[in-house]
């Protein structure tokens, strides 16, 4: 096959994340922290531009570089989104290490965050399987290290070989049923199999395809921490750097959604609705499971680890309502980034040890400190689906999705469990306002950094801003969404 030029546009945005990357690597060496997080937002940047002339231009979703990935229209806004899970994260990151005395790591990490961006993009626009497995690992081996970037801290070392270990389990698992599934098929595109005869898989191999389709969504549960596969997630967030956790937790979560979404499509034909089925149990079970046990916590990073969980729940329950579920999702997880990685950020603006994260440090916070208990307080509503703010607007498409894919029981747990989601996110307010120390004290006046307060307060007028007016990126993603392939017919 002759090289196209088409080609090399289409993976412009990730080639250019590659040197940018390699580059952050290279002025590492001269320790210079201003010009090295400057090179990691310019490049970062670049590469979200890179993506926009195929938004400015809708245009089907096109497979490209010898149809291993997508490209143009709703995959340049996948691109977009993911890098944006990365860039909010730069200064929160930034500010932190220099608190923590870790400034001599910012390169590296920096560089990690980019290689997993790149990973990330190769897993949401994959079309073949074995590229879809290379973007998984290129993304997971980043984030393995990130977990564990503060070498002297016991913590970050737990989290970090804890997600290593897992996830190497996750990753053999999604291996093997890809194997599976070429072995039974003859490729591994997921346009080619989405057109095999469903009788013709089923009746040649009935003992293989169902464990097949099992592997590989294993593979996916673990990275999206889904009940119950979701064991790693409380000690990997709570032992990891705290805003790095926002990272993991909004750009690893959303390239695995949308693959997921990608693979559930192609094979879709051949389970029926088996697989969706499935799906939505698991969604209930991660919605009961996480908010049940983030009710109990009394850390507030851990709090946050386990509704995460509950997250995955209310992500996987739009997948499971098809096509226009997968929407919802993609729409839910740009949402979930904006509250995730700004609750993290403040969270970590304010710790200087672990127990400064626990309920009874943050007694009479919001009181003492005006400006941190009005953004905190927007970011637990949002996230706990308070209207009129964008969480809300979230948990609405998905549950509305549901309910067209015929699943309105799963709709109605998820509801139930949003209310049981709203007690503990308001209980944390309830401590910062209404709650004295026990031990008489005054409760203590923060120091935050206006270059900390001040992108957090914007993240939080982004969230109210969409949650009064969805419609001009529910539009936009109908538009590309409607020009996406074999992704938004079946």
């Amino acid at each position: 096959m002759e090289f196209n030029s088409q080609f090399l546009i289409d993976a412009l945005p990730v080639l250019s994340l590659v040197g940018f990357g390699l580059l952050v690597m290279l002025l590492d060496a001269f320790k210079n922290d201003k010009i090295t997080s400057l090179v990691t937002i310019v490049g970062i940047l670049v590469s979200m531009v890179l993506a926009i002339p195929g938004l400015v231009a809708p245009e089907e979703m096109r497979l490209s570089f010898y149809n291993v990935i997508y490209a143009g229209g709703l995959a340049g806004l996948i691109h977009i989104f993911l890098c944006i899970s990365g860039i909010l994260s730069i200064p929160f990151i930034t500010e932190y290490l220099k608190k923590q005395n870790q400034s001599h790591l910012q390169g590296e990490i920096f560089a990690l965050i980019i290689f997993s961006l790149i990973g990330m993009n190769l897993l949401a626009t994959a079309n073949d399987l074995i590229m879809t497995f290379i973007g998984l690992e290129i993304m997971s081996v980043s984030l393995y290290v990130l977990a564990g970037s503060f070498k002297k801290d016991l913590r970050s070392n737990e989290a970090g070989l804890k997600y290593f270990l897992l996830g190497a389990f996750a990753s053999a698992f999604l291996l093997f049923g890809i194997s599976l599934i070429y072995g039974m098929t003859g490729t591994t595109m997921l346009d080619r199999i989405s057109t095999i005869d469903p009788n013709l898989i089923k009746d040649k191999f009935p003992m293989l395809f169902y464990p097949a389709l099992v592997l590989i969504a294993i593979g996916f549960l673990f990275k999206l921490s889904a009940f119950p596969f979701h064991v790693w997630t409380p000690d990997v967030y709570s032992g990891a750097p705290t805003p790095l956790v926002g990272f993991m937790a909004t750009g690893s979560k959303m390239a695995s959604v949308i693959a997921f979404g990608f693979i559930l499509s192609s094979l879709l034909p051949q389970t029926g609705d088996k697989l969706s089925q499935l799906i939505a149990f698991l969604a209930v079970i991660s919605m009961i499971y996480g908010n049940i046990v983030a009710a109990q916590q009394r850390n507030i990073k851990r709090l946050l680890a386990y509704s995460s969980i509950s997250h995955t729940g209310y992500m996987l329950l739009g997948v499971a309502g098809g096509p226009e579920g997968y929407k919802a999702a993609i729409f839910y997880m740009l949402i979930y980034t904006f509250m995730t990685v700004a609750a993290f950020a403040l969270i970590s603006s304010i710790e200087n040890s672990e127990e400064d994260l626990n309920y009874e440090n943050w007694k009479g916070l919001g009181v003492k400190n005006i400006s941190f208990g009005i953004v905190m307080s927007i970011l637990m509503f949002s996230l706990a689906g308070f209207p009129p703010l964008a969480g809300f607007i979230g948990k609405y498409f998905v549950f509305l999705a549901a309910v067209k894919g015929g699943f309105v029981a799963h709709a109605v747990v998820g509801i139930l469990t949003s209310v049981v989601g709203a007690y503990y996110y308001l209980r944390v307010l309830v401590t910062m306002f209404f709650e004295k120390p026990s031990d008489g004290t005054e409760p203590k006046s923060l120091q935050i950094q206006n270059s900390i307060l001040l992108p957090i307060i914007v993240l939080a007028a982004i969230i109210l801003i969409i949650g009064i007016m969805p419609a001009p990126i529910t539009s936009y993603l109908d538009i590309l969404y409607g020009k996406a392939g074999f992704f938004a017919k079946i």
